[in-house]
């Protein structure tokens, strides 16, 4: 990048102009190289004898140079000769005047006033040394650029009629190709010294990638004719981003116990990165010197990562990515990640629980706390102190969740006392499962099961049937049998019948007569009762209740039997019943004495109808008399009375 003043002369076909070029550079100074340079602009073939010389002030500090290599202007050359050039470095703390006076000895054929009478000279103006142009119309641009993220440039130039200054700031790719336009400020003509700014927020909207390289273009037009143009690009030493690739996708999460990728996306090639990791008030330098990315095996650190968080399965933290060039820090940025805990190796440890019939009764009975009794057994389970669960990574214990068929039952966890849990009486017989789960304070748990014998049991089961001898003499047989659970443990029958018994009253009574004990044996669940035969009036009729106790219930049930009723009978007294005895029973056929079949059907009193006219004691017997008629369709229905 170079600054050209505009031309100075003291002849028609002399010219002078001031060339300052960035010659070195480092982080906070350049170097900055003057040189005077003469050209003449005929064709004059002789050599004209200048005795040249030159006055360079950089920031005042003055030298006074005698061209080394020309003491004359040669004839015939339009090009620019340098006659003498110094170097000076400047720093990036104010602006930066140059300036250049020519001079040279008066000679025959010139005249007097050449580049010496009147100090004739040319300056520029050059703000922090990073780079600046002097346009042929003598406006001149410089960028300054602090190391935040804002950009400016100082636009200075020299008015000249009918001339427009544009100006725009330009987003490049690092190669420097065009990406889009940031920014443009168009008929700037008139202005002098002025700022343009470009906010950190602007810059970004148009950059896709989040790189900062920008370009300031200068454009000068004069009656709609380009007459200049110049660029000036300029390399933003941006602090890199941190992002984090984990498998399977580029997200922040990551599972602890994965190898993760943290990637720096750097902008130059000379730029290193010290990585920091922080979960809660872990944290971690993973790399001093990283360049384009570092790996992170999270498995080196999860006892430390997971004892942030005892309450959950995850905790979020942040990478802190400090970039430099060479030893000068350039910025820090960071990122925001999410640690997943693998709960898999988190859960709690639990394995072994107790558990017993708590009634005595029936635990008496099998003669093993370890065997139930269906319906009648109490389950309960302990999870001692020496079983107790053990939460891992600093977790806290929670809750033990017992669980028996349908019924559940939550207890608090507790480190120095067994926890007990009563799950109630089991309702169904065979193998039966118990499910203690151990909850832990980020709500992980581990689950332990047994699996325990519940033995089938039911109440004793009594059947009776009572009869009469031809169901209807005074003899009567009593049969009962009966069935009951006979609790095998380990082979051996438990349970036994202690008792049959009956006991029987006259169904008029509320009395009963006392318990008698039966006759039975009981073997393998089989009740076997002889047949009990009464002699019982069979002109009463009576109620029975039977009974059987085993170890844990009685059974009772009822029966009865009737008064002794005959298929037939005649009694003395001329009465007739069948399947009854006709003593004012409304059971079977009866006839009292002198009854006719017909006289119980239509007693004096009955009405009957019928289509036919005919007299009803053609088929009955008795008197009948006709007491009306009347018309149904196309019939006459009569109606008749028996009298008699």
């Amino acid at each position: 990048m170079a600054w050209i003043s505009g031309e100075v002369y003291a002849h028609t076909y002399i010219r002078a102009r001031l060339r300052v070029e960035v010659t070195g550079q480092g982080s906070n100074y350049h170097d900055l190289t003057a040189y005077a340079e003469y050209r003449r602009t005929n064709t004059y073939s002789g050599v004209t004898s200048g005795y040249p010389s030159m006055d360079i002030s950089i920031n005042g500090d003055d030298a006074t140079i005698f061209s080394n290599q020309y003491r004359e202007i040669p004839g015939n050359n339009n090009n620019w000769i340098v006659f003498g050039q110094r170097t000076v470095r400047v720093y990036h703390t104010s602006a930066v005047t140059v300036r250049c006076h020519f001079g040279c000895w008066q000679n025959a054929g010139w005249g007097a006033n050449y580049f010496t009478n009147n100090g004739a000279g040319v300056s520029a103006d050059v703000d922090c040394g990073l780079g600046a142009l002097i346009t042929e119309i003598g406006a001149s641009l410089s960028n300054v650029v602090s190391r935040s993220n804002d950009v400016h440039a100082t636009i200075r130039w020299t008015d000249q009629s009918g001339a427009q200054v544009h100006i725009a700031c330009e987003e490049v790719d690092d190669s420097g190709n065009f990406k889009s336009l940031i920014h443009q400020w168009n008929n700037q003509a008139g202005r002098s010294g002025t700022t343009y700014s470009l906010s950190a927020a602007e810059r970004l909207t148009y950059d896709g990638k989040n790189r900062n390289r920008i370009r300031w273009t200068l454009k000068t037009v004069i009656n709609g004719t380009e007459t200049y143009f110049n660029v000036h690009d300029y390399d933003y030493n941006r602090a890199s981003t941190p992002s984090v690739n984990t498998y399977p996708g580029n997200t922040p999460d990551f599972t602890v116990g994965n190898s993760i990728w943290i990637h720096c996306n750097r902008q130059r090639s000379n730029m290193t990165h010290q990585i920091t990791v922080a979960i809660g008030n872990f944290s971690k330098t993973i790399s001093s010197s990283a360049t384009d990315n570092a790996s992170w095996n999270t498995a080196d650190d999860k006892a430390s990562i997971y004892g942030q968080n005892t309450t959950g399965t995850s905790k979020s933290g942040t990478i802190t990515l400090n970039t430099y060039i060479g030893s000068t820090l350039i910025g820090t940025k960071t990122c925001t990640i999410n640690a997943n805990f693998n709960t898999s190796e988190m859960t709690p440890t639990f394995s072994n629980f107790a558990y017993n019939d708590s009634n005595t009764t029936t635990s008496n009975i099998t003669g093993n706390n370890q065997y139930l009794i269906q319906g009648k057994s109490t389950l309960n389970v302990t999870v001692s102190t020496t079983n107790k669960m053990v939460p891992k990574y600093s977790a806290t214990g929670s809750t033990y969740y017992f669980a028996f068929g349908s019924t559940n039952v939550s207890k608090a966890f507790s480190s120095s006392a067994a926890v007990s849990a009563n799950l109630g009486t089991p309702a169904n017989a065979g193998t039966q499962r118990i499910t203690v789960k151990a909850l832990d304070s980020r709500g992980l748990a581990t689950t332990a099961y047994k699996d325990i014998p519940v033995i089938d049991y039911a109440t004793p089961v009594l059947k009776a049937t009572i009869t009469r001898l031809n169901d209807f003499e005074n003899q009567t047989t009593i049969k009962v049998s009966g069935t009951y659970s006979p609790i095998y443990i380990e082979g051996v029958e438990k349970n036994i019948i202690s008792s049959v018994q009956y006991r029987k009253k006259q169904s008029t009574s509320s009395s009963w007569g006392d318990w008698t004990n039966l006759t039975y044996t009981a073997s393998d669940g089989t009740i076997t009762v002889p047949n009990l035969v009464l002699n019982l009036d069979n002109e009463i009729a009576w109620d029975f209740e039977f009974r059987t106790t085993d170890r844990l219930e009685t059974k009772t049930i009822s029966g009865s039997v009737q008064v002794g009723i005959p298929i037939v009978h005649f009694g003395a007294n001329g009465t007739i019943g069948i399947n009854c005895v006709p003593s004012g029973t409304t059971k079977g056929i009866y006839l009292n004495a002198g009854d006719h079949i017909f006289q119980q059907i239509y007693p004096v009193n009955s009405i009957y109808e019928s289509t036919s006219s005919t007299d009803p004691s053609s088929y009955f017997g008795g008197s009948w008399t006709q007491i009306g008629s009347r018309t149904v369709g196309s019939y006459t229905v009569y109606t008749f009375k028996r009298t008699a």
